[in-house]
């Protein structure tokens, strides 16, 4: 090496040694790569944390829409339990067999005891479907209608 090098060289080992200036700098640099790692970390885990509440918004979002769905379902159903119960009500001293889709229900007179659930069977909306077909459509298969092909004396 020149002279001139070997003395810049050994300006800058002195420097070093000392604490002068170029050590201040060096740790300043240092700091900010600790600063930046520190950052870098901090944001990491605040987006982790915004990923798992966003998962968890979602899970309960899509609970909040099947509980909405169940009480829509439910809603329909009293709708119908109610009309199948006033017609009961209006077919109580009768004895009339009403045609379904899968056969023949009868409804008994007063001394008879069919359930609401056959009567529901013979009710129909306004499409001419039976209503629980509705229902069973709304509950996605979760509930089957019955029905009977027995007929009542």
């Amino acid at each position: 090496m020149c002279n001139p090098m070997v003395d810049y060289v050994q300006g800058i080992k002195a420097e070093i040694a000392t604490g002068g200036a170029l050590k201040k700098l060096i740790d300043v640099v240092s700091e900010m790569d600790r600063v930046i790692l520190d950052g870098r970390l901090k944001l990491a885990k605040a987006k982790k944390e915004a990923r798992i509440e966003q998962a968890r918004m979602v899970e309960a979002l899509s609970r909040l829409k099947e509980t909405e769905e169940k009480r829509l379902a439910l809603n329909e159903l009293f709708g119908f339990l109610l009309k199948a119960k006033n017609t009961q009500r209006n077919l109580h001293y009768f004895n009339i067999r009403v045609p379904i889709a899968n056969g023949t229900m009868a409804l008994r007179s007063k001394a008879g005891h069919h359930s609401v659930a056959r009567l529901r069977g013979a009710m129909e909306d306004g499409k001419g479907r039976p209503l629980l077909s509705c229902v069973a459509e709304r509950c996605k298969g979760r509930w089957q209608r019955q029905t009977t092909t027995q007929f009542c004396d």
